[in-house]
Parts: structure tokens; sequence; C-alpha cells
């Protein structure tokens, strides 16, 4: 009897070591490039290779660039490199306009290949620092103190076709997860690429940042998309190990 629930337990276990498996095997591959933001890395610099940044107002206004100190990856060691992330800015309408200006920045990246009807999941960190107006419900210090918080902060997957106009968008309102002193956390968000896909867009996006004071800056850093199976693909390579299991125990 001894033998047969340790042969049961070793089946068991070996079964659900295929099922890791299996999944594990069925993730595509990195489809963003750069998705580190490591390249070229370049501290203070609003250069970031295979992306584009836009900032909001324009012109001179500085509210997002890449840094140093807003990196996330784990270090890899070359003296030679520098590791950055984007360092989204929102005390940049200090210094144009009323001094209290709202500011945001759009970090995106267009991906070709789409395949409709398959699963995506893209996937990005973000830190908010303590007193980040897109943590605050009503802001506690600044220009605006007392008023509630205009800042909206998201990371967003977005289907588009050929002519590289959106289908649809998978959109999701950091403030449901991510708060003020935290600490980097990761952000997953999945979708179904409808007809007619093309290409999807990863994006991390900040708007109407407002002034508060002290440490106030929101960091994004390691985005990554990848096809994934669908849960019926998943529910078959389940059946396929317990009818493997059954079998092992006749």
């Amino acid at each position: 009897m001894r033998s047969h629930l340790v042969l049961k337990s070793a089946l068991v276990g070996g079964a659900l070591a295929f099922l890791a498996a299996s999944a594990q095997a069925q993730i595509g591959p990195e489809l963003l490039l750069n998705g580190t933001l490591d390249s070229p890395g370049i501290h203070e610099s609003d250069t970031v290779d295979n992306w584009s940044l836009v900032e909001t107002p324009g012109g001179s206004v500085n509210s997002a660039t890449m840094a140093s100190f807003a990196n996330h990856t784990p270090d890899d060691g070359d003296p030679n490199t520098t590791q950055v992330g984007l360092w989204n800015r929102s005390f940049e309408g200090l210094f144009f306009g009323n001094n209290m200006e709202p500011v945001g920045a759009r970090l995106s990246q267009v991906v070709g290949g789409a395949v409709p009807g398959q699963l995506y999941r893209a996937r990005g960190w973000s830190r908010w620092e303590t007193n980040y107006s897109g943590g605050q419900t009503t802001l506690s210090a600044g220009p605006l103190v007392g008023q509630p918080s205009p800042t909206n902060t998201f990371f967003a997957m977005t289907f588009l076709d050929a002519g590289n106009s959106p289908i649809s968008s998978v959109v999701l309102d950091l403030r449901t997860e991510q708060s003020n002193g935290a600490g980097w956390l990761l952000h997953t968000i999945g979708g179904v690429a409808p007809a007619g896909t093309v290409s999807i867009e990863v994006a991390g996006i900040t708007e109407n940042m407002v002034p508060v004071t002290g440490a106030q800056s929101a960091f994004f850093d390691d985005f990554s998309l990848r096809a994934v199976p669908e849960p019926t693909t998943l529910g078959l390579a389940s059946v396929a190990a317990m009818g493997m299991l059954v079998r092992r125990r006749k």
C-alpha cells in the first residue's frame, strides 16, 4: 500500500510539473524591443531606442526623461553601461505658465505581426514616490493644496488595424493597484486581439501631473509583451496530463 501511495504522489507531482512546463513553453517570445529601456542608457536623456516619448504640453517642458535612479532592471554588472527607467516629473509645472501647470507623458512602442484571435499579455513596473499627485485623492501640498488630484496614470495595450488606427484597448488605471511609497510593483494586462488587428501598441501614460512637494515623481520600467496560451489550451494540457496519470496508474 505504501509503495502505491508513493507512486501516486510521484505521478501527481510529475503531472503538475508537466502542466507548469507546458504553460511556460507555450508563452511566446518577448515581442518588445528594448523592453528594459536601457538602450542607449543615457541619464537625463529623452532618447530611448525603439520607443516613442511624447511629453505634454510639449516644447521645452521636460515632463519625463530617462534616468538612472528610475531603473528597476537588475544590475547587469557591466560598469560601461547605464541602466535607466522613465522618470515622470510631476513638479515640472512649477517652471512655466502660472507655476502650477499640469504636465504629462506617453511612452509607447508599436509591435507588428499581431495575430487576430491570439491572447496577449503586457506587463510593466511602476514606482510612485511619497507625494506623487497620481497617488493622492486630495492634493496634500503645493499650489493646488486641498483640491482634488487631476492626475491619471495608466498602462495600456491597444490593438491597431492596418491603418494604425485603434480597434480596441485594454487600459489599467494604476491607482487601483499602486500607491505612494509602496515600492516597485508589477502590473499585468491582457486581451485577445480582435479581428483586423495588425499591430499592438504598449504604453505607459501620465496625465495632468501637478506639483505637490518633496519626493513626488513616478517611475516606469521593464515592459514586456508576449503571446500567451488561451485558457482552453491549458485545459487541454491538463486533460492530457491527467490522462497520462490514469494510464500510468493502471
